[in-house]
């Protein structure tokens, strides 16, 4: 285990593997030796989740956007018009999230075994999720921590993403978080800006 970690480690980032997030998909990776905002690192290292402080990313936040910009300066709409997702972010220090591309094809079963392999292959990159621990090293930042993961090679991993908060009601409570993770894989082969935009729902 110790051997195939540090191999894992070792290898650099490349071709459709890391996300976003997605959150961010297995497609969207960033192309080797680059470094960008919201780098997904593969790592061992575990988080003491007894140094949790209050935190205005705490609670329940649900999809509103998730956009970008391409190279030709266009903007770019990351899991079609209307994807949904959730994410949550709890005081003891855990964090979970999962979203959904819009209009993905129903397989016409609700069986677990259901659908064609290319059907189910299609499934499988329409979807993201995740879950673990998260850090806020520096103002602005938060680092996902994965423990679980749809993706089996994702396990172990630290997304880093870029947040900022807008504040919403009278009580001046955050209702707002946009998350900036590194540049994705757009359907033609290009590469977009990712900025995922929630709305709180608690």
């Amino acid at each position: 285990d110790g051997a195939r970690r540090r191999a894992a480690e070792d290898r650099p980032e490349s071709g459709a593997k890391y996300v976003l997030e997605d959150i961010v998909a297995n497609r969207f990776a960033h192309p080797p030796g680059r470094v960008g905002v919201g780098r997904a690192r593969p790592s061992a290292q575990r988080w003491d989740t007894d140094s949790v402080t209050p935190s205005p990313l705490h609670g329940h936040w649900r999809l509103v956007s998730w956009t970008g910009t391409n190279e030709a300066g266009e903007e770019v709409r990351h899991g079609g018009d209307a994807p949904r997702g959730d994410l949550i972010y709890l005081p003891s220090g855990r964090m979970a999230v999962q979203i959904q591309h819009d209009e993905r094809t129903p397989f016409g079963s609700r069986e677990l075994e259901a659908g064609e392999p290319d059907a189910q292959a299609a499934a499988y990159r329409t979807y993201i999720a995740y879950a673990g621990t998260y850090s806020l090293p520096r103002e602005g930042v938060v680092i996902h921590h994965l423990d679980t993961a749809l993706h089996p090679d994702q396990l172990g991993m630290e997304k880093e993403r870029r947040y900022t908060l807008e504040d919403g009601g009278a009580d001046g409570a955050p209702a707002f978080l946009t998350l900036e993770t590194q540049r994705v894989r757009t359907e033609d082969g290009g590469e977009a800006s990712s900025l995922l935009r929630w709305r709180r729902e608690d």
